[in-house]
């Protein structure tokens, strides 16, 4: 009887389990090799590209200030910016086109700091305060534009009379033989563009006792550095008028007060900022008339005359053109 063949177990089974293991390893290894080769090559990046912890700290400081671009405002917020030439990495926002805010109507119109008695009256041409007690205005108030300033309408009149809106107002005949011009607060050159103007301007309200040297001379000067500013400038807000005291000497029948000093205030815009500049000069003859000499911020002029100027503007803009003083924005 022919023995039967045994056959030898079968190996596809076993062979099938050794090549999944060994596509599983290689899985494991080719993930091992790509964390490492990652880990290389940023180890690399680091060593040759390190990050300057400082400059982090900068642009989070400059983010924080509203000077670095930040993805929560409009790309063309900042589409306009400049370098600072003192740190090059810094980008400095460029001035807006112009100024945020509505320039108030009869800004010029300065407020008393001070118990002074006046009357106010607006006229044509300008606004007085007038100080009854020492029968000179406390300040004259106007807005000057170039094509004012550029005016010959009306010639000078010569004319001074009493206020016909004023009781008491000085009769030109106190000035004479007291040694002292009739001086005007604003000008008759700056009321050339109208006869009312021109006519208000010889108005006594608008005039104080003046030295003749200053009058013809510095004071002169600064007026018509006032009118070559409004055509720059297309225009300039103006303030004027004589620094009170208590110890003023008078002189004419009815007791006109000589001031010891004479203030003028004024305010021009960029059309992006505002430049102010003051200047006091005291009630004497000069022989030196460098204007430069007797320029000074506006908040210098606020303490010697206690008036507040150009107090309608927002504080923070007020407060940073009154203390500041650009003498090559002035041409001086």
């Amino acid at each position: 009887m022919a023995k039967k063949k045994t056959r030898k177990p079968s190996t596809r089974k076993g062979n099938k389990k050794k090549q999944v293991v060994d596509f599983i390893k290689q899985i494991i290894v080719t993930a091992c090799v790509v964390i490492v080769c990652f880990i290389a090559f940023w180890i690399g990046y680091e060593f040759i590209f390190p990050q300057d912890a400082s400059s982090i700290g900068k642009k989070l400081e400059s983010v924080e200030k509203g000077t670095e671009k930040n993805s929560g405002y409009p790309d063309d917020l900042y589409a306009d910016t400049e370098t600072d030439p003192a740190n090059t990495d810094v980008p400095v926002i460029s001035e807006p086109e112009t100024i945020p805010f509505s320039m108030p109507d009869e800004v010029e119109m300065p407020r008393m700091e001070s118990d002074r008695p006046e009357e106010i009256i607006t006229r044509e041409s300008f606004a007085v305060s007038y100080n009854r007690t020492y029968r000179i205005p406390n300040w004259v108030a106007y807005e000057l534009t170039a094509q004012e300033a550029g005016s010959n309408k009306s010639s000078r009149s010569n004319k001074f009379v009493p206020d016909p809106e004023l009781d008491g107002t000085p009769d030109t005949r106190d000035y004479s033989r007291s040694g002292y011009d009739r001086g005007h607060m604003a000008p008759a050159g700056d009321m050339k563009w109208s006869h009312q103007a021109m006519k208000e301007s010889f108005y006594t309200s608008n005039i104080c006792p003046q030295d003749h040297y200053m009058n013809q001379g510095i004071w002169n000067d600064l007026e018509n550095k006032c009118r070559v500013w409004a055509k720059k400038h297309k225009s300039v807000w103006v303030v004027t008028g004589p620094v009170i005291s208590k110890k003023m000497k008078r002189i004419g029948d009815t007791g006109i007060g000589i001031p010891e000093a004479f203030f003028k205030v004024l305010m021009y815009s960029t059309g992006t900022t505002l430049e102010g500049v003051a200047f006091v000069l005291e009630n004497r003859n000069y022989e030196d008339s460098d204007l430069k000499k007797y320029a000074m911020p506006i908040d210098e002029a606020e303490k010697l005359t206690g008036i507040d100027f150009f107090h309608q503007l927002p504080d923070a803009v007020e407060d940073k053109m009154e203390s500041e003083l650009h003498l090559k924005k002035w041409g001086l």
